[in-house]
């Protein structure tokens, strides 16, 4: 009895927990467009690119983004990720101008995160850069 008693409690437990609504902490990246403006007009660092605008849309339903604690990070390709220069966030976007050279490549693949300083991060966005005509 005493053993039936107690996996009664169990159960009940778990159909309370259950039943709990989900805290919401999570920040959701989405990308709203890639343009290049201009095409080889910018420095790479170690060549010429082309300026790219990208545009972002943020859901953040717990507010955990304010102005000083955060970055966008990409990573371009297979190279190291970095921390995104200069990202403006106004409202629900973020948009940043980039600097990318094609060489041979007809599109270069990218991934972009939010990361907080807190440590939490949003999920990954992937984009595809594709060549505009007449790009280096």
């Amino acid at each position: 009895m005493k053993i039936k008693f107690i996996v009664t409690i169990l159960a009940i437990l778990g159909a309370t927990n259950s039943c709990k609504k989900a805290s919401n902490n999570s920040i959701t990246l989405s990308l709203n467009s890639i343009s290049f403006p201009s095409i080889n007009n910018c420095n790479t660092g170690s060549s010429v690119g082309s300026s790219n605008v990208m545009s972002f849309s943020i859901s953040d339903p717990s507010n955990q983004i304010t102005i000083s604690n955060w970055n966008l990070i990409e990573q371009v390709s297979n190279q190291t990720a970095v921390i995104v220069n200069n990202p403006i966030k106004n409202g629900n976007s973020i948009t940043f101008t980039g600097c990318i050279r094609f060489g041979t490549n007809s599109s270069i693949p990218a991934t972009y995160f939010i990361k907080t300083t807190s440590g939490l991060n949003s999920n990954t966005i992937n984009a595809n850069f594709v060549k505009p005509s007449g790009a280096q």
